[in-house]
């Protein structure tokens, strides 16, 4: 068990967007259990385009994207924010923290000289006394924003007990600019959008919705958004592009459906959620922003994320610790058994249950 006080600690954030935003509370933790620490982010695109809505910033942010950058120069890079990454002065880290849990990340935190590297791992052979590996947790048990609370509990475990019970977990929510905020709202309105309606957001468009075995196809996706719009004029949905899609060429038949072409990136599909009642997702890290905004979530999920990464991570971090000052959203799951779709009998019945709980959702916790 480890008792350390850090005066300067490299976070190392290179993971997909549902990660990134699981980080915040363990941002916010690191926050408040060592409020004299400067805090590093070593980070990939996705955490750096959520920077600017990160309430609970760190003290410097370098963005290093494995994407166009040799292995070497990558390398060079991390280590001179191990080794100079704080003040003027080029002060080295004295705990390096990697949250994505990649050998080839502790070999190199290993060759630097911060005295003290923390990370999760599956390869006790690299275990040496500046590498006290936190005990293994089996991922698919819990929500995965345990893991990274045990990471930082690991750190020093008695004075995380007495922080997670004052900390406001409110402080871990996106927050977005006045600017964002009337940018978004005005696209909406441009393509519909009545601010006095509720708004549902349909999110098909996931790198591996359509991945063998994973889930429902793009198309059914915007099937299922036809029949709620036009069961409940009273909503109106929309379905957020970003870039070159097939979706671009899908004829629309409700007024109330609309596509909304995000231009900004995930800071402004961030933004966007902010304003919907309710998120239809194939578990993307739209969910979990739904999630840590507080916004209701439908989801169809694969089974092997039946635990990890159901989007109510917030409203279990919050009761575990009896946190009074969060108000959690209503969350309901499909979890996609295997070989779900190995017939079209078996992908129909299962696209058609999925369905039937979304319109019970709208009707049980949007509507009313």
């Amino acid at each position: 068990m480890m008792n350390l006080m850090p005066q300067r600690i490299i976070l190392d954030l290179h993971s997909s967007l549902g990660d990134n935003i699981q980080y915040q509370t363990m941002i916010l933790m690191l926050r408040a259990m060592f409020p004299q620490a400067q805090i590093h982010c070593v980070c990939n695109r996705t955490f750096s385009d959520l920077l600017p809505c990160i309430n609970v910033k760190p003290d410097y942010c370098t963005l290093l994207h494995y994407i166009g950058l040799s292995e070497k120069d990558f390398n060079e890079k991390f280590l001179e924010c191990v080794e100079n990454g704080f003040g003027e002065e080029g002060l080295p880290a004295d705990l390096i923290i990697l949250a994505d849990r990649r050998k080839d990340s502790i070999r190199l935190a290993l060759k630097s000289s911060c005295a003290q590297v923390v990370t999760f791992s599956y390869f006790p052979s690299l275990w040496t006394p500046r590498l006290p590996f936190v005990s293994y947790i089996r991922r698919w048990k819990i929500h995965e924003i345990f893991h990274y609370q045990h990471l930082v509990r690991s750190i020093n475990p008695k004075l995380y007990d007495q922080v997670i019970k004052t900390v406001d977990l409110k402080q871990a929510q996106l927050t977005f600019s006045t600017e964002l905020l009337e940018q978004v709202k005005q696209e909406l309105i441009n393509i519909g959008w009545n601010p006095q309606s509720k708004l549902v957001i349909v999110n098909p468009l996931s790198a591996t919705a359509e991945r063998c075995g994973y889930n429902f196809k793009h198309i059914d996706w915007i099937k299922i958004a036809e029949f709620l719009a036009q069961k409940y004029p009273e909503l109106f949905l929309v379905i957020p592009n970003y870039g070159q899609n097939d979706i671009n060429h899908i004829e629309l038949h409700s007024t109330n459906l609309s596509v909304w072409q995000n231009n900004s990136g995930i800071s402004a599909l961030a933004c966007l959620v902010s304003f919907a009642s309710l998120v239809l997702s194939p578990s993307t890290g739209t969910a979990h922003i739904a999630d840590n905004l507080g916004v209701d979530v439908c989801a169809a999920y694969p089974f092997y994320d039946s635990k990890r990464w159901i989007p109510n991570g917030m409203n279990q971090l919050s009761a575990k610790y009896d946190n009074k000052s969060w108000n959690p959203n209503n969350v309901s799951v499909l979890f996609l058994p295997k070989g779900w779709q190995d017939s079209q009998e078996s992908y129909s019945s299962y696209l058609e249950r999925f369905q039937r709980q979304c319109d019970e959702f709208i009707t049980k916790h949007i509507i009313g």
